[in-house]
C-alpha cells in the first residue's frame, strides 16, 4: 500500500493505492459515513488477486483526515473521487476503471458517475443511500435554515453499530476502531437530502453497466430506493441483485458475504 496526498475545501484529503503490476484494470473505491478507507483493506487483497489495482482515500471529516467528523458536503466528497481517479488513470494508462462504492459511498459514486458520465467503464454500488426516512426527511427540511446558517454544527449520524452486520466480529471490530466515529454535520445531511433529489432527477445519465447490491434486511439505508433508481437507470446492462436476510453490511456476512464479494470482483472481470 503507498499513499497519496489530494486537497479538498476542507483540507488536505490523505488517498490511498493497493497497485499491482500490470493490472488489468483499477478500481476506486468510496466508503460510506462515519468509516474509513482502512475497513476494506481485506477486500482491497481480494481485488489484488483477482487482477484488479485499487484506489481509494478517506472522504473529507473522516478516517486520517484532520478537520471537523462528519463535515463536508457530497459535492466535496465527489471532487475528492475525481482526484483519486485522475490518480489513478495517470498512473494506469488504458486500463479500464471500476468505482465501487458502498452506502453514503454508493450515493458519492452514483453522483461522480453522473457529473461524469464516461470517466468510468463499470460500476457496482453496494447499499446506496438514495432514500431516508421519513421523519428523518421531514427533520432537515424543517431544519434547512439552520444547515445554512451553521452547516458546521454537528449532531449523532443515528447509526446504530448492531445494525451493520450479521458477523458479530465486524460490528465489534467497528465499535473498537478508533478512526470510525458517529458525527454528521448540518451541512452533510442537508447535502445528502439534496444529493438523493439529484440523483434521481439524473438517473438517465446512468449509462455504463451497473451492478447494485442491497441486503433483504437492511436497516440502515431503504433498500426499495435503490431499486426505485436502479428502474430508472437506462443502462442496457445493469443487474440488482439482494442478499436474503442481509444486513447494511454484506461484504463478511456469515452467508453471504463470500458470494457477495464474488460478485462484486465478477462484475468488475467483466469489463477488463
Amino acid at each position: 500500500m503507498k499513499t497519496f496526498d489530494l486537497v479538498s475545501r476542507k483540507g488536505d484529503i490523505k488517498g490511498f493505492a493497493y497497485p499491482i503490476p500490470s493490472p488489468k484494470g483499477i478500481i476506486v473505491v468510496v466508503h460510506g459515513l462515519g468509516e474509513h478507507a482502512g475497513r476494506y483493506t481485506e477486500f482491497f487483497g481480494e481485488m489484488n488477486r483477482a487482477g484488479f489495482s485499487v484506489y481509494t482515500a478517506d472522504l473529507p471529516g473522516h478516517g486520517v483526515n484532520n478537520g471537523k467528523r462528519g463535515h463536508a458536503t457530497v459535492q466535496e466528497m465527489v471532487a475528492v473521487i475525481e482526484q483519486v481517479v485522475s490518480m489513478a488513470q495517470k498512473e494506469n494508462p488504458g486500463v479500464s476503471t471500476g468505482l465501487f462504492g458502498h452506502s453514503l459511498g454508493g450515493l458519492v459514486a452514483i453522483r461522480a458517475i453522473q457529473k461524469n458520465p464516461t470517466l468510468f467503464n463499470r460500476a457496482a454500488i453496494s447499499a446506496p443511500l438514495l432514500g431516508l426516512p421519513t421523519e428523518q426527511e421531514k427533520r432537515i427540511k424543517t431544519m434547512a435554515w439552520l444547515a445554512k446558517l451553521m452547516p458546521f454544527l454537528t449532531v449523532k449520524n443515528g447509526l446504530a453499530p448492531e445494525l451493520l452486520s450479521r458477523n458479530r466480529s465486524i460490528v465489534d471490530a467497528y465499535t473498537r476502531d478508533p478512526l470510525v466515529h458517529d458525527q454528521i454535520s448540518l451541512a452533510l445531511g442537508y447535502s445528502i437530502y439534496r444529493e438523493i433529489q439529484q440523483a434521481f432527477s439524473e438517473s438517465d445519465k446512468v449509462k455504463l453497466p451497473a451492478l447494485f447490491v442491497t441486503g433483504s434486511a437492511d436497516r440502515i439505508v431503504i433498500p426499495q430506493a435503490a431499486n426505485r433508481f436502479y428502474e430508472h437507470v437506462p443502462s442496457p446492462e445493469k443487474a440488482f441483485k439482494t442478499f436474503e436476510g442481509a444486513y447494511h453490511e454484506t461484504f463478511y456476512d456469515p452467508e453471504h458475504g463470500e458470494r457477495f464479494r464474488a460478485e462484486i470482483i465478477d462484475w468488475f472481470s467483466k469489463g477488463s
